[in-house]
C-alpha cells in the first residue's frame, strides 16, 4: 500500500500508527521515518532467506531514543508463525542494536483482531522466552468503528473490513467518502482508492448503481475520481488495475511483463497478483521476472 508498498504502510505510516495505535503514536515521531531496505533474514531451522516487508527507524518524541518498527504483511495466516515472528525481532535487535516492536497485518483471514500476542518457549517446566508482538486483522475489524475516526488510511483500509449490515455499494461510497476528506496529497489519495477498488470490486447492478450515486451526488471531487477510474470486476479491468499498480510501484514496465499481464485472463490469478503487489518489493517476487 514509494509504491503502494513500503507498502501502504510504509507511505502512511503516521496514519497506520495513529489508526490502530494512538497511544503508542502519541509517544513516537513518525514525521521522518528511515527506512531500512533490503533487511534479510534467514530462519535458523530452514535456512530460507527472505526480505522482510517493512522496517522502519522511528525517534521517539521525550527522548529522542530511536527505535524500529518491523511490519510483517500477510494476504492470509498460512506461513507466519510467533517463532518466526521472535526470530525476525531478535534478529533485527541484535544487527542495529535498537529495541523492536513488532506487528504482523493480515489483509484477509488470520486469527484474532486487534491484539497483543505472546510467543513462549519453555524448558523443563520453566519459561526462558516471553515474546510479545501485535496482531492487526483487517477482516475481523468493523467498518462503522472506523469510518468516523479522521483518518484518511481508514478509507483506504476499510475495503478489507467487515460492513457488518451494509451493502457493498454503500460500503464503497463509505470508502471513497472517507479518502476524498483527505485534500493535502493527491498522489497518496490515490494509492487509497486503488486499495478500494482492488479489494471492493462490484459487478453488474452493483457497479452501475454506485457510478448512478456517484455522479447523483454533489461531491463534484469523488464524481470525478470515479470518471477516471475503471470500475473492476472483469478480467480486463484487473489487468489495468494491476500495470497501474505495477507501474505506480515499480516504475516502467518491461514490454515483455506488460504483454504476460494482458494475456492472463483468470480471474483468480489476477486476483493473486493483485495481493502480491501489497507487499512484493520487485517483479522477481511479483512472479513476472526470471531470475
Amino acid at each position: 500500500m514509494t509504491n503502494v508498498s513500503k507498502t501502504c504502510c510504509g507511505r502512511f505510516l503516521p496514519e497506520f500508527v495513529r489508526l490502530f495505535f494512538p497511544h503508542i503514536a502519541a509517544q513516537l515521531d513518525c514525521s521522518h521515518p528511515h527506512f531500512l531496505d533490503k533487511e534479510l533474514f534467514t530462519q535458523p531451522r530452514e535456512g530460507v532467506r527472505k526480505l522482510l516487508d517493512l522496517v522502519v527507524e522511528v525517534q521517539r518524541r521525550d527522548t529522542g531514543e530511536p527505535g524500529l518498527i518491523h511490519l510483517e504483511i500477510q494476504a492470509y495466516r498460512a506461513g507466519l508463525s510467533g517463532r518466526r515472528m521472535y526470530d525476525c525481532n531478535t534478529t533485527l535487535r541484535h544487527r542495529h542494536g535498537q529495541v523492536v516492536w513488532s506487528i504482523v497485518l493480515y489483509l484477509r483471514e488470520g486469527g484474532g483482531t486487534l491484539s497483543p500476542r505472546s510467543y513462549v518457549e519453555r524448558f523443563v517446566g520453566e519459561e526462558v522466552v516471553r515474546f510479545r508482538y501485535w496482531l492487526v486483522n483487517l477482516s475481523r475489524l468493523e467498518v462503522r468503528e472506523y469510518e468516523g475516526v479522521g483518518n484518511p488510511l481508514a478509507g483506504g483500509l476499510m475495503a478489507l473490513m467487515r460492513r457488518g449490515e451494509l451493502g457493498k455499494v454503500e460500503h464503497k461510497l463509505r470508502c471513497y467518502e472517507r479518502i476524498m476528506e483527505w485534500k493535502r496529497d493527491e498522489t497518496r489519495r490515490e494509492m487509497l482508492v486503488d486499495i478500494v477498488d482492488t479489494y471492493l470490486p462490484l459487478r453488474g447492478e452493483e457497479a452501475a448503481e454506485f457510478e448512478r450515486r456517484v455522479r447523483g451526488r454533489e461531491e463534484e471531487e469523488m464524481g470525478k475520481v470515479v470518471t477516471q477510474r475503471e470500475l473492476r470486476g472483469r478480467p480486463q479491468g484487473q489487468q489495468q488495475a494491476l500495470l497501474r499498480l505495477m507501474q505506480r510501484k515499480f516504475g516502467e514496465l518491461p514490454r515483455e511483463v506488460e504483454q504476460r499481464v494482458r494475456g492472463l485472463e483468470d480471474e483468480e490469478q489476477l486476483g493473486v497478483l493483485l495481493d502480491r503487489i501489497l507487499f512484493a518489493e520487485s517483479l522477481r517476487d511479483m512472479g513476472l521476472e526470471e531470475e
